[in-house]
């Protein structure tokens, strides 16, 4: 890659103030690329919204697009940006939370990852991170993708998604199709991104590539899927999970699909096509005894 590509940055933010200059600053430092961010802020009340302001005052490439208006989640926010954000004077668009941080070469990886196998979206393994423990393991998100696992997962950590500008623009537009009411039902945003690019028949590429470090703390303690209270906190889920799979079905026409009119028999269904729904081998056995037990 000779010339720099435009890349734009969306980050939300939410009483982010303790690690959000970290964040911000190794976005800032992405090499080989010429980067812009665009902040939309859910009235936060500590000192986020002052942090954002003196960034924006001090760099030229940063932006913020709202701070005024109330959410009330990270996914409407998100899509606030999807919505508002000028996707068409960039090449690739990304996505950030507000406290991890980014290796300097993330970006131009995953773009090179893209460009090489012809994807038109991209998502990374990441680095599960406890900065007071010290500790690092890598949250393994590149298995093989299955038939139907966009109707049951996401593409893994958003803050690995990269689109193309086209693609970006394209969801932008279904987004502002879909009533606000319904778009608030939302909250598992990174999924339904995953899911509205498979549906469409986007090609998408996992990259074994880790260039995040995502930040595991108190107010994420869901966070990168490790250890057994993270696995039984995802359990207690399980019927809002089920939720969003009927809503992304009817949001994006796939309700008549076999998984999803078989979902009241789903244990059954994997006992016959037990790869087919996840693409974890170990997943995909949960979730078959989660049905059997009507965990959802």
């Amino acid at each position: 890659m000779t010339d720099k590509f435009s890349v734009a940055v969306l980050m939300a933010t939410f009483n982010g103030s303790l690690f959000l200059r970290e964040q911000i600053d190794s976005i800032l430092s992405q090499e080989g690329i010429s980067v812009d961010i665009y902040f939309s802020d859910d009235c936060s009340t500590d000192h986020t919204l002052e942090l954002l302001k003196n960034y924006c005052s001090k760099n030229s490439n940063c932006f913020l697009l709202s701070h005024d208006k109330k959410f009330g989640s990270s996914s409407a926010n998100f899509f606030n940006l999807v919505i508002e954000a000028p996707l068409n004077k960039y090449d690739y668009i990304c996505f950030s939370d507000q406290d991890d941080i980014w290796f300097r070469e993330k970006i131009t990886n995953g773009i090179k990852k893209m460009q090489d196998g012809k994807f038109k979206g991209y998502s990374s393994n990441t680095f599960f991170w406890q900065k007071d423990k010290m500790k690092k393991f890598k949250i393994k998100k590149n298995q093989r993708q299955t038939r139907y696992d966009f109707m049951f997962q996401s593409g893994g950590t958003m803050s690995t998604y990269i689109l193309e500008q086209k693609v970006a623009i394209e969801l932008s537009s279904f987004l502002k199709l879909i009533p606000l009411n319904k778009r608030k039902e939302i909250w598992l945003h990174d999924w339904f991104i995953y899911a509205y690019a498979r549906k469409n028949k986007i090609p998408w590429t996992f990259d074994n590539y880790s260039g995040i470090l995502y930040r595991q703390h108190g107010n994420n303690l869901i966070g990168g899927n490790i250890g057994l209270f993270a696995l039984l906190k995802r359990l207690k889920l399980l019927r809002k999970w089920r939720n969003q799979v009927l809503l992304f079905s009817d949001l994006l026409d796939y309700k008549n699909d076999l998984p999803i009119l078989r979902l009241e028999k789903l244990g059954i269904y994997l006992i016959k096509k037990p790869f087919n729904v996840r693409r974890k081998i170990s997943e995909s056995f949960l979730l078959f005894l989660a049905s059997l037990v009507k965990l959802f």
